[in-house]
């Protein structure tokens, strides 16, 4: 049983259902745009357009989710793409420290299920010879968090970049913006 679009109560027998929320912009992406002087499109999305000028609006660079409905290859492609400008941007003699995002397994957690493996799209994760745990080869892995989001028993774990630093790490730019 399911309501329609019309908001019509409907019935119907099937084999499967796939459900897919919409991918929608944070209710405060507007609010977000305005602090970064960024623009947004008509459904609230990130709109900075991705030129070869740089800085396109002061360094701020727009890639992936932010503007609009990307799948993860899209949404890597145009990372690494807005950390090119970035880098292409800096003054000649500037250094660069760069911590590369890499994915680590602990052993005692991974149940050999095999799901990381499939679903890496740099093919970074491999089997044991005996198929107990997987293992991450580091040069190979761009540090996306498929892997990790997926892993149903948490073996996964990335290097850099957890949730708690981001989130510090927005608070501290949203704090900076405000002075």
């Amino acid at each position: 049983s399911f309501e329609d679009v019309s908001g019509k109560k409907r019935r119907m027998t099937v084999d499967m259902i796939i459900l897919c929320p919409a991918i929608v912009p944070h209710r405060d992406a507007g609010a977000l745009a305005g602090i970064f002087g960024v623009t947004t499109d008509a459904f609230g999305f990130f709109s900075e357009p991705m030129t070869t000028d740089f800085p396109a609006s002061r360094g701020i660079v727009s890639a992936g989710a932010c503007t609009g409905p990307v799948d993860i290859k899209t949404a890597l492609e145009q990372g690494r793409a807005a950390a090119a400008r970035v880098v292409a941007g800096l003054p000649e003699g500037a250094e660069l420290e760069v911590m590369p995002s890499r994915t680590q397994v602990d052993p005692a957690r991974c149940s050999g299920c095999m799901l990381c493996v499939g679903l890496c799209p740099e093919q970074a994760i491999e089997p044991a010879s005996d198929r107990s745990v997987v293992s991450v080869r580091d040069l190979l892995c761009s540090g996306c968090g498929v892997c990790i989001a997926a892993c149903p028993a948490h073996a996964l774990h990335g290097s850099e970049c957890s949730s708690a630093a981001l989130s510090a790490e927005l608070k501290g730019t949203l704090e900076n913006s405000k002075e």
